[in-house]
């Protein structure tokens, strides 16, 4: 795609909430999950010349990480390695600009555990504390297809989080139910098939 290409196949609603928050200069954690098209919705927003950094794991395969690096950087935005730490996140907030992360998976990463879909499930705690230091804007954010094939990026209103110690499993909950009701709006565009709820055992859910 191209700038002029891509802008005929999507439409936001709820852009006044990502604009309003950059004003502030104190940066913006995009908060998504693996759902709809979150790699096509990073690009967009690059290309229309919001300064876009994403999180990113990286993949075993040394060539196909590059290559998925070069697409990402080819569209404007900058990647950030999840394993060299949040250095790097809070220098782009910093900055004022966009972080992208996604918590609808279970990870290695210092994580609470909190209700996804009627289950308890581990949920990345880390927006909630970059936010909570540098003063970002949490904003919920997806990309789901449309039925004429097209795409349609939805920005939620921004989630107040505290981020006081007493108050972080309350703010990650906040962060999850925004993720799981993109979610219940088009379920069949969830990567469902990660293993969402594999650390906690199923007797607690009896």
């Amino acid at each position: 795609y191209s700038r002029e290409s891509i802008s005929k196949v999507v439409r936001v609603t709820g852009r006044g909430h990502l604009d309003k928050a950059l004003e502030k200069n104190t940066g913006v954690i995009a908060l998504t999950g693996h759902i709809g098209n979150w790699e096509m919705m990073g690009a967009y927003f690059a290309m229309m010349g919001y300064p876009v950094n994403v999180v990113a794991t990286t993949l075993r395969d040394d060539k196909l990480n590059d290559v998925i690096i070069s697409i990402r950087e080819g569209a404007g935005m900058k990647v950030l390695e999840r394993r060299k730490g949040t250095m790097g996140a809070m220098r782009c907030l910093k900055r004022g600009e966009i972080l992208g992360v996604l918590i609808d998976q279970d990870t290695s990463v210092q994580s609470a555990e909190v209700e996804f879909l009627g289950r308890r499930a581990k949920t990345a705690v880390g927006p909630v504390r970059l936010a909570a230091s540098t003063g970002a804007t949490i904003l919920p954010v997806a990309m789901l297809m449309t039925d004429d094939g097209k795409y349609h990026v939805e920005i939620k209103e921004p989630i107040c989080v505290v981020g006081k110690p007493r108050t972080i499993l309350d703010d990650v909950k906040k962060c999850s139910r925004a993720v799981e009701d993109f979610i219940l709006k088009q379920p069949t565009q969830w990567v469902w098939m990660h293993k969402r709820w594999k650390s906690v055992q199923p007797e607690l859910y009896r």
